[in-house]
């Protein structure tokens, strides 16, 4: 993927989980270049959120964690099944079209992930999915 040094630096910014905002504080511009450059990072590599850009970066490394984040034995076959797919970078209205479900129950699951899970975002339990400790491990 070729990208232009600012973009890397949003790239770079965007995996790990920080905000337009706090990306924009860290590296010295303003919050709208941040956007601008997201979005030709999404055009170039076809997505539509940062938690696709995220998967897409783990998976591409060969990371694969089949256990989940700690805590995820706490969820029901439900709320798995949508972490499961939540976990692949894909957003709600997918999430239930994929799972034949309607989106206020994908929503209604989310919201059970996260607070079972401790966390406060789609974007979290990605990144925390990907990045937990020793469960962790290349893909053969």
């Amino acid at each position: 993927m070729n990208l232009t040094p600012r973009q890397q630096q949003v790239y770079d910014l965007m995996i790990k989980g920080f905000s337009q905002r706090t990306a924009a504080k860290i590296i010295g511009f303003s919050v709208r270049s941040v956007k601008q450059h997201s979005a030709h990072i999404f055009k170039k590599l076809g997505v539509y959120s940062t938690r696709e850009v995220v998967a897409q970066h783990y998976i591409g490394m060969g990371y694969a964690n089949e256990v989940g984040m700690p805590g995820v034995e706490l969820l029901s076959k439900a709320e798995r099944r949508v972490y499961d797919q939540l976990v692949t970078g894909v957003g709600r209205k997918e999430i239930a079209a994929r799972l034949f479900r309607a989106e206020d129950t994908v929503r209604f699951h989310l919201r059970n992930i996260s607070e079972k899970l401790g966390t406060n975002s789609m974007l979290e339990i990605v990144i925390k999915h990907y990045t937990s400790g020793h469960e962790m491990r290349e893909a053969a």
